[in-house]
């Protein structure tokens, strides 16, 4: 996964389609300072773009470190997620709604 980060708007055309909507699009200050976290702590890597026209782009891919991180954080996620949606199903959907999610049904 690579990001170009020249504004927020060219992150809203490339976030949209990961979340489907752009309700939550942060400023650009604070997606640069997250991404300049996440490349001190190893999560990611960056480097600058060689465009012979315009300026000059910063791009951003996530490191093997990385992807381990996102897919413990997202395992954790699906379990919190999980046991919410069995918190605030209607009375009698719980058991069918978490057997759909661990795919007993279909």
């Amino acid at each position: 996964m690579l990001f170009r980060l020249d504004s927020s708007l060219t992150v809203k055309s490339n976030t949209s389609s990961f979340i489907g909507t752009s309700f939550f699009l942060p400023s650009s200050e604070r997606l640069y300072s997250a991404f300049r976290r996440l490349e001190k702590e190893g999560f990611i890597s960056s480097y600058w773009g060689d465009e012979e026209a315009g300026a000059r782009r910063r791009y951003y891919t996530i490191t093997d470190k990385g992807r381990t991180a996102y897919e413990e954080n997202r395992a954790e996620w699906d379990e919190l997620k999980l046991l919410i949606d069995e918190m605030i199903a209607p009375q009698g959907e719980e058991e069918k709604n978490t057997k759909k999610k661990r795919g007993i049904l279909g």
